[in-house]
């Protein structure tokens, strides 16, 4: 009796992990229905050539590859945290060492929150690589740039989230830094903004982002190498072709160093104090008095505004208008009447 207990338990272990060697992954038709299970009857889902995932509720979920034979070459294991998941293979890139990559996304279905997109290398052996991962929440995003050859536009950098658009709009690219001397093959391209403050509950247009970064990464033939990172610093206008500089209402600081608030409008004028980068006004009077600055080479033609503010940069001012406590003259070229502001990298 003890001998046949012992046969049952070891017929009925399950296959936990996957032995190269010993595995496989079968295709069967069922009621018209392709499908696919490994040789212990676990179920596969099919995500590309020789590419299969397998779902796992209360583990880990994995990633695995097969030969031309069927045969499991290689698994990985992705991280299940409950929270809405999905997979796929992403459209065919140019980098030298993958002829794969698979973008795996966990996000909140509810309650707000963030999520995640982890980037997997499968090279021409079926050798799996974690390569990346981009990220988003209410404080912040970052963007993974990948190149992908056009027929008409040669090699680009493209944006995650349009590597597998099939829309005729324009996709977004990232200009290759020829600086970095990397052969645009081996390189990867990670962004990331910071928002000035919690964007729960905003719109886009009232979005106010506090800075940008972009890091350089390099195959080195076992993982990714950050070679360089670079700050963007000036703060520009989203719309570049903007002219009409606010004249009254709710505007914002685009001036990345602040923006000098004075008595009077008029550049010999005492200045009260400054308000920082970002921060939000109320413009209470149009002066109609033109001035021209010059600003790392661009000219910029606008008005003096008189405006108020809740906070500045270091309180000199003597002025009080309620809640409102800092009020001034200052020159509208440094405003903009939305707050959706951008980055350039100069």
């Amino acid at each position: 009796m003890n001998k046949i207990i012992v046969i049952l338990i070891i017929i009925f272990i399950p296959l936990i992990s996957l032995n190269a060697q010993e595995s496989k992954v079968y295709e069967r038709k069922i009621n018209e229905e392709i499908t696919y299970t490994l040789e212990n009857g676990f179920a596969l889902q099919k995500l590309g050539k020789q590419i299969f995932f397998r779902e796992k509720p209360d583990e880990t979920h994995q990633v695995i590859s097969i030969n031309e034979l069927n045969e499991v070459i290689d698994s990985i294991n992705l991280p299940n945290t409950s929270h809405g998941y999905s997979i796929k293979v992403m459209m065919k890139n140019e980098l030298n060492f993958s002829q794969d990559i698979l973008a795996y996304k966990e996000f909140r279905q509810s309650c707000p929150g963030g999520g995640s997109t982890t980037f997997i290398s499968k090279n021409k052996n079926g050798i799996f690589s974690k390569l990346i991962s981009s990220s988003y929440s209410t404080m912040g995003h970052s963007v993974i740039y990948f190149p992908i050859k056009f027929k008409d536009k040669g090699l680009l950098l493209i944006s995650e989230n349009d590597l597998n658009e099939q829309s005729e709009r324009k996709p977004t690219t990232y200009k290759y830094p020829k600086d970095i001397n990397i052969p645009v093959r081996e390189l990867i391209i990670e962004t990331n903004t910071e928002y000035l403050e919690d964007v729960e509950g905003l719109t886009e247009d009232e979005i106010i982002i506090k800075s940008i970064t972009s890091n350089y990464f390099q195959w080195n033939g076992k993982e990714l190498i950050k070679i360089k990172t670079v700050e963007h610093k000036k703060p520009v206008l989203s719309n570049k072709n903007i002219t009409n500089y606010p004249k009254n209402g709710k505007a914002y600081v685009i001036a990345k160093n602040g923006l000098t608030y004075r008595k009077s409008p008029e550049l010999k004028s005492t200045k009260y104090g400054a308000f920082d980068f970002g921060t939000e006004i109320i413009i209470i009077e149009n002066s109609k008095i033109d001035l021209e600055l010059t600003d790392n080479g661009k000219v910029l033609k606008g008005q003096w505004v008189k405006v108020k503010s809740k906070n500045n940069k270091k309180d000199k001012s003597l002025s009080f208008d309620g809640d409102y406590k800092y009020t001034g003259y200052v020159f509208n070229g440094f405003l903009i009447g939305t707050n959706k502001v951008d980055f350039r990298n100069d």
